[in-house]
C-alpha cells in the first residue's frame, strides 16, 4: 500500500533498522523504447526505461533474456516485478504498445 510521508513523498512503508526508521520510497517505472538484438536474437530484443524514485531519475535498459530471470526471482509487488511481467506476457507484435506504459510500486 502507498502513502504519502509528511514531505510529500510517496512511500511503501517504513522498516526499522537499529531503532532508525527507513523510508521505503515507491518507484515509477516507464518503458520509453525498445529495439530488436543487432543480431535478431529475439532473446535480446532491448527495453530501455526510466525509473524515478525519491526525486531522481534514471534511465536503463533489460533484454528478453534478463526478463526472464527477474520474473523468477521477484515475488514482490514492485514496480519492476509488474514491468518484467508485462514485457514477457507481450507478443513480439505489441512491443510498441508497451511503450509510454506506467508501472508503481503496489
Amino acid at each position: 500500500m502507498l502513502m504519502e510521508s509528511g514531505g510529500g513523498r510517496r512511500l511503501r512503508g517504513a522498516v526499522d533498522v537499529d531503532g532508525t526508521r527507513i523510508d521505503l520510497l515507491a518507484m515509477h517505472i516507464t518503458i520509453i523504447a525498445h529495439q530488436a538484438a543487432s543480431s535478431g536474437d529475439p532473446e535480446f530484443h532491448c527495453f530501455t526505461f526510466r525509473v524515478e524514485e525519491a526525486g531522481t531519475s534514471r534511465e536503463d535498459t533489460i533484454t528478453i533474456r534478463t526478463a526472464r530471470v527477474l520474473a523468477q526471482e521477484l515475488a514482490n509487488r514492485s514496480g519492476l516485478d509488474a514491468m518484467v511481467r508485462a514485457i514477457l506476457a507481450a507478443h513480439p507484435n505489441d512491443y510498441d504498445a508497451l511503450v509510454g506504459s506506467d508501472y508503481q510500486d503496489t
